[in-house]
């Protein structure tokens, strides 16, 4: 018995860009598609040699769509959501995760030993710090 070619077609190639986008694991959508010829499922190494562009830019086109959209929303563009909450939201959002900005919060300190140091009533060296240790003489 001779085996039969699988020829995906564009509705098939079209479905595993979106589930790769999605994250959907190759195994797991592999079983999903059939060999009209055989009447089989195809194997995973026919899935990969058949979809090879499908599962390397999937995720890609869809991270894509989905940044088009926050950016859209963020200056209020067609196509964006117009809600103003939403929009501070995702600004707030994009400012932390793509531009490096951090919140802060007043009257807190991230490091109390450092703000003990630089706030202490007594600018005089204590007798317990290492480098008074070292610079007293040995009795």
């Amino acid at each position: 018995m001779s085996r039969r070619a699988f020829y995906p077609t564009a509705e098939q190639r079209g479905k595993v860009e979106e589930m790769i986008g999605y994250g959907l694991s190759e195994a797991e959508i592999c079983p999903l598609f059939k060999n009209p010829g055989t009447g089989k499922t195809i194997d995973l190494r026919t899935f990969r040699k058949c979809f090879k562009t499908e599962i390397a830019t999937g995720a890609a086109k869809l991270k894509a769509q989905v940044g088009q959209q926050i950016v859209a929303t963020i200056l209020g563009e067609l196509g964006g959501i117009p809600d103003p909450r939403t929009r501070a939201t995702l600004t707030v959002l994009f400012a932390k995760n793509r531009m490096g900005w951090k919140e802060t919060v007043a009257g807190k300190q991230a490091n109390r030993r450092m703000a003990a140091r630089l706030y202490s009533r007594s600018m005089e060296p204590t007798p317990n710090c290492r480098p008074c240790r070292q610079s007293r003489p040995v009795e």
